[in-house]
């Protein structure tokens, strides 16, 4: 399902404050994985890097199903 389009800036604020949190909890997530990496894995720890995985990938479905900013009609006359 595509994500629904913005109409006002109130909505890409919002959509971009909730970009960035959702950020900010994936990289958290991937830290605690790099800590467990480096320590011996055992029942508990195998436990917490799967679920930290879980937590990554839904994460990532979020940032993709947030609201997408309308793009901007090229325009003709400019030259790249």
């Amino acid at each position: 399902m595509a994500a629904p389009l913005l109409q006002t800036t109130s909505e890409q604020r919002a959509a971009s404050a909730a970009a960035v949190r959702i950020l900010r909890e994936i990289v958290d997530y991937q830290r605690r994985l790099r800590r467990l990496a480096v320590h011996e894995t055992g029942g508990d720890q195998n436990y917490l890097i799967e679920a930290y995985l879980r937590a990554i990938k839904l994460r990532r479905q979020l940032l993709e199903d947030l609201p997408k900013p309308l793009e901007a009609a090229p325009d003709p006359w400019r030259r790249d």
